[in-house]
């Protein structure tokens, strides 16, 4: 089983557990439709991005994001949506608390997630 991220902005785990999220309108907008590598979660400095990839409670990760297409930007990948609501074509979680979704898919690495 994928991993799905639907156009009602939820976040699904191949076993079932979902996450809120959002992806755009800023930067390059949604993310487009189509089929994703996961890359390696790793956790970063909250004060990278301006706290963009840090939760409410104050724990900062990003999970790259490699298109099986034509990627239409380099960076692109999953984070909590931290400082200004919305993304840059990554999918922010929305969650307070996002380590779960980190160790998720920290141990997801090398699987798909489909983009609805």
């Amino acid at each position: 089983m994928a991993w799905r991220y639907s156009r009602q902005d939820m976040l699904v785990s191949p076993d079932g557990r979902s996450w809120r999220a959002v992806s755009g309108p800023h930067g390059y907008g949604r993310i487009p439709s189509g089929q994703y590598r996961i890359g390696e979660a790793k956790e970063v400095n909250p004060a990278e991005n301006n706290g963009g990839y840090t939760d409410a409670d104050g724990f900062a990760w990003w999970c790259p994001l490699v298109s099986r297409a034509t990627a239409t930007h380099m960076q692109i990948g999953i984070h909590p949506d931290g400082n200004v609501p919305g993304s840059q074509g990554c999918v922010g979680i929305k969650e307070t608390t996002s380590k779960n979704a980190f160790e998720a898919l920290k141990s997801s690495m090398d699987k798909v997630l489909i983009v609805e």
